[in-house]
């Protein structure tokens, strides 16, 4: 199957199988993942706030040149380690997964170029890229707010560009429109791939009716927020300050963009080294 387009061709049954597993798990198991939803809700409003109220909170302490204290910083890192710890708990001990990750390799979600790839379906490489993720939404609002204190004209234009960009793109299409559209999904993966627990996500075989929710949450990050935010800290780097916290801002975006298209592209609907109980899964 390598070359195939769409990384679910050929594979009806097994897919079919993977959807009937996890579906029922989900239904023997729905007091737990009604509290896994709630709780996956309260880390995604903690995520939020935390992006875009610290840069808020923290505009008096700005420096165009130097951008915030680090201590602002230390902050957003405690609800980042609260969230990890909160996937790594799930990754451990939740009952609904069906797939299961190597620590380097994964298992049986990827097609066609990615095959030569298999260390990106490991563990350790969706953990630790996730990191990416889940701090890039909230470099981008520092990023504005820094913009902002600069007094050179053309850098708070490009402050009120990144702001639209963020208010449409992040807050209102991803945090908003796709989050109440992910929720719903029965298994959470989609939603757990909006709060960038992408180990934990991977484990989750996700319905064939909600394959679309998955592309198009990829497909936001990538288009809304990724290249025009990346597109305007250039500019800010090349021809106002070259601020070492916009440069690091502008290198997640570019990785994180890769990433979401690599993940729309290869991410089957299976979860990754799903078993099948009927027959053996043939080696990619």
């Amino acid at each position: 199957v390598a070359g195939d387009a769409d990384p679910d061709a050929g594979n009806a049954a097994l897919t079919a199988e993977a959807e009937e597993k996890q579906l029922n798990l989900v239904n023997k198991y729905q007091g737990f993942v009604k509290f896994r939803g709630a709780m996956m809700v309260v880390f995604f409003f903690l995520y939020v706030s935390l992006s875009v109220g610290i840069p808020i909170l923290a505009q008096n302490t700005i420096s165009c040149d130097g951008g915030f204290f680090w201590e602002t910083h230390m902050i957003f890192l405690g609800g980042f380690i609260l969230t990890k710890l909160f996937e790594l708990g799930l990754y451990a001990w939740d009952p609904t997964l069906t797939g299961k990750l190597g620590i380097i390799s994964g298992g049986n979600t990827i097609r066609g170029f990615f095959c030569k790839l298999e260390f990106t379906q490991g563990f350790l490489w969706k953990f630790c890229m996730s990191f990416l993720g889940y701090v890039d939404g909230y470099q981008d609002s520092t990023a504005i707010a820094i913009a902002y204190s600069c007094p050179d004209p053309f850098a708070q234009d490009l402050g009120k560009y990144m702001w639209w960009v963020y208010v449409i793109g992040v807050v209102f299409l991803q945090w908003v429109v796709l989050a109440c559209l992910a929720f719903w999904e029965p298994t959470h993966s989609c939603f757990a791939k909006l709060l960038h627990m992408d180990a934990f996500a991977a484990r989750l075989s996700i319905p064939r009716n909600w394959k679309m929710t998955w592309k198009l949450i990829q497909g936001a990050r990538t288009i809304f927020e990724d290249i025009p935010q990346a597109g305007f800290q250039t500019l800010f780097v090349i021809y106002v300050r070259k601020n070492p916290f916009m440069i690091l801002s502008i290198c997640c975006a570019v990785m994180g963009s890769l990433m979401s298209l690599k993940d729309a592209l290869s991410r089957a609907l299976v979860a990754s080294g799903f078993v099948s109980a009927k027959k053996p899964i043939k080696s990619i």
